[in-house]
């Protein structure tokens, strides 16, 4: 059983912690750490904190990692697609992909818009690996399309969860020096504070990702477009809540 002298030496080692802690929290340091790690690459993901007033934030932020990370997939997944239809190494950047396509198609595709999607189609007959790498491209110029709508409003939402984060170091000392929660919290404390700290970093880090996917994705489509003979439509494929 705990008593008011039994643990006074925790608590002072806690009001430490309160101290040390904050520092390797602040905004500052997680911007650094999502800056350094670029893409979170599936290694780190959202967890949640038990502790209620984060994690109705860190929940918003599960979501649209998500969305980011399933963008990311796809890139890999397109990339290996058409470098397996061609028959190339896998691993081949698509944009040398798509032009070993072009080389091999001989002026045979060409490019028309379905909406907001570019379509390959064939104007005479073609090898089979030239009609499987049809197949692939325009299955991933849909995906990219639809992920392009649907990552267009995450710079705005990400821009307010990270203003929220940014004011988690200080909420959580509230949390901690709360007298009702101080048993549960102290042995709770370690696993909070990496789980607090590595959400942080991942929502730091979902702008730059977000971007880089979003222009990876626009630029594939401007190519499949230019390469085959088309003109890419007003605006470009980038939406404006995804621009710089």
């Amino acid at each position: 059983m705990f008593t008011r002298h039994s643990l006074a030496p925790l608590a002072r080692l806690f009001l430490v912690a309160l101290v040390v802690f904050p520092l390797a929290l602040s905004p500052a340091f997680a911007a650094k750490k999502g800056k350094d790690k670029g893409k979170n690459n599936g290694k780190d993901k959202i967890e949640m904190t038990d502790l209620q007033s984060f994690d109705k934030t860190f929940k918003k932020v599960k979501k649209i990692d998500k969305t980011v990370s399933g963008s990311e997939k796809e890139m890999k997944t397109a990339r290996k697609d058409l470098n397996t239809a061609l028959g190339i190494k896998n691993g081949t950047p698509l944009d040398k992909a798509i032009k070993e396509l072009s080389d091999r198609a001989d002026g045979k595709i060409n490019v028309a818009m379905n909406g907001k999607t570019p379509k390959l189609e064939t104007s005479d007959a073609v090898p089979s690996d030239v009609d499987k790498s049809i197949d692939a491209v325009n299955g991933f110029t849909g995906a990219f399309v639809i992920s392009l709508e649907e990552m267009a409003t995450l710079p705005e939402e990400t821009d307010q969860l990270i203003k929220k984060t940014k004011k988690m170091p200080e909420d959580l000392k509230s949390e901690m020096l709360d007298e009702g929660n101080f048993l549960d919290v102290i042995f709770k404390a370690p696993k909070t504070l990496k789980v607090l700290q590595t959400n942080i970093e991942i929502t730091a880090g979902l702008p730059k990702r977000t971007f880089d996917v979003a222009t990876d994705m626009a630029d594939v489509l401007d190519l499949v477009v230019t390469e085959f003979g088309g003109e890419i439509p007003g605006g470009g494929f980038l939406p404006p809540g995804l621009s710089k």
